[in-house]
């Protein structure tokens, strides 16, 4: 019968199916596991990366982040017109 394949097993999760392909979804199929070796040579290049200039950059962000802060460090505080910067916001008293 067309459009009709044969019964396969996910290498997954083991359910038994009639799709295409081996895999019964696309969770199943999008699934991976990592040998030990994979595993050492990310964590190497993570404990370089933090140690690099660029990795204290982002510890510092992720830090600021973490503590709900804002990181709008290229927006410099507005000329001062008689009002006060408080936590990087400008208020002006009004009339």
């Amino acid at each position: 019968m067309p459009g009709i394949y044969k019964k396969k097993q996910c290498p997954t999760c083991g359910t038994e199916h009639r799709k295409k392909g081996a895999y019964c979804s696309r969770s199943c199929g999008n699934h991976r596991t990592f040998d030990d070796a994979a595993k050492v040579k990310l964590s190497l290049a993570q404990q370089n990366f933090l140690q690099s200039e660029a990795g204290e950059e982002q510890k510092y962000r992720l830090q600021q982040m973490a503590k709900k802060r804002e990181l709008d460090w290229h927006i410099t505080p507005p000329v001062d017109r008689g009002g006060e910067v408080l936590d990087g916001d400008f208020w002006v008293e009004g009339d």
